[in-house]
């Protein structure tokens, strides 16, 4: 039988700004994007969580994003207001999928910009999460 099959998903950039919870607003471009290529998840951030009142950022992954159970992934440094690293990173996990991990309260800085990649499960999205970015 002849037929055709998937050879390598693309979702292009997206805008999950409207995902964010827990009084985190986004700041300036990327604001909150994602983009899955092929088996790797990449999300890009600019962030203000000087009001937050959490350090949950995203509670669930967009369906086709999750990160498998037992695994992680960590953006290492956040760069601050001030362009200085901070004490804090993002981490992206199968609970409370993107949240900022901190040992004090720098994590609510005006202004947090990262990247974190990570492997997501094997299940591809059914439907594009937000908007094209």
């Amino acid at each position: 039988a002849v037929g055709w099959g998937l050879v390598r998903y693309e979702s292009g950039w997206r805008d999950i700004s409207s995902l964010l919870s827990n009084s985190w607003v986004h700041t300036n471009d990327p604001g909150l994007r994602v983009m899955r290529s092929g088996g790797l998840v990449r999300v890009e951030m600019q962030l203000n969580g000087a009001s937050a009142t959490s350090q949950v950022v995203v509670a669930a992954a967009p369906t086709g994003f999750e990160v498998p159970a037992g695994s992680v992934a960590q953006s290492g440094v956040v760069s601050g207001a001030t362009g200085n690293p901070i004490a804090a990173a993002f981490w992206a996990h199968p609970d409370n999928w993107l949240r900022v991990l901190s040992a004090s309260t720098t994590w609510k800085d005006s202004n947090q910009s990262s990247q974190c990649l990570y492997m997501p499960g094997p299940a591809l999205p059914t439907s594009l999460p937000g908007t094209a970015a």
